[in-house]
């Protein structure tokens, strides 16, 4: 059966940091923040760009 495992908490409470040392080995957790910043990054310097950090 699948398990959902949420972890909450306010900005810069450290849930990244817990989540990597919680969960077991052979499961990741899903960091929005992480994949935001990733996508920014991949975009070329633009004024889409901007509008899409906002």
């Amino acid at each position: 059966m699948p398990k959902l495992i949420i972890i909450a908490g306010c900005n810069g409470a450290g849930k990244s940091t817990f989540a990597t040392s919680f969960l077991p080995e052979n499961i990741t957790s899903f960091d929005y923040d992480k994949l935001y910043l990733d996508k920014y990054n991949s975009l070329p310097e633009s004024e889409f760009r901007d509008k899409f950090a906002n």
